[in-house]
């Protein structure tokens, strides 16, 4: 079992990558203009051309996106998942030390604890799980489309 100094550790640790995720965001954000731009064209070409139009380019568009987009929802609803299981731990247990059906014992505080840190450190992290198969996705087609162009 892990110490009360070993949970404060976690939690200072996994505020930590909070600021990754604004970077990730970030970088997300300026390869999805490159993205757009670049597929737009693509876009406007076949509307232009049809016979030459790059239908390959044009399939994986929402290919793609649909699988990137389920895997953040995937990662989301695992942390959710995750947090409410804890949340519910907690809640029953301290329904029962309020309402007189349990006594509280040094390692049923040591559980909460335990379950209150691991909620706090889901809910700093969630935000990050969700966006990193978008992240890896987007990134990876800015520098595919560049290196067609």
């Amino acid at each position: 079992m892990q110490t009360a100094l070993g949970h404060w550790m976690n939690l200072w640790a996994s505020g930590l990558g909070m600021p990754q995720t604004g970077v990730k965001l970030n970088e997300t954000m300026v390869a999805a203009k490159s993205v757009i731009e670049s597929r737009t064209n693509t876009m406007a070409a076949a509307v232009r051309d049809p016979l030459n139009g790059d239908y390959a380019e044009l399939s994986r568009m929402v290919l793609e996106k649909g699988a990137a987009f389920a895997l953040s929802a995937k990662a989301a609803s695992g942390d959710l998942q995750a947090i409410q299981k804890d949340l519910s731990a907690n809640s029953q247990l301290l329904t029962q030390i309020a309402s007189g059906r349990r006594l509280p014992m040094p390692m049923d505080m040591l559980a909460l604890f335990a379950r209150s840190s691991r909620i706090m450190r889901r809910t700093m992290a969630a935000g990050g799980n969700a966006l990193a198969p978008i992240h890896r996705r987007v990134v990876a087609n800015e520098k595919r489309l560049k290196r067609k162009r």
